[in-house]
């Protein structure tokens, strides 16, 4: 999430638009087992009117933190 703060500036995101980013936890496994395993998928996203408010500090970190939306797989 804080990635998604702190590296979106330069993103032409329009405020009806989703930021959205897809996660999957690293799991520690033997470099030969299988590459599908059981590990989680995670969506986060946030909207581009959330974003902008963000950037031109009308919204603070932690107002913004809030408004992400995260769904897990």
């Amino acid at each position: 999430m804080d990635a998604l703060l702190d590296h979106s500036s330069s993103l032409p995101i329009a405020p009806e638009e989703w930021l959205t980013i897809g996660v999957r936890r690293n799991e520690d496994r033997p470099q030969l087992a299988p590459a599908d395993n059981n590990a989680q998928t995670f969506m986060i996203r946030l909207r581009g009117s959330d974003l902008a408010a963000f950037l031109a500090r009308q919204i603070s970190r932690e107002e913004a933190l809030k408004r992400i939306e995260v769904r897990v797989f």
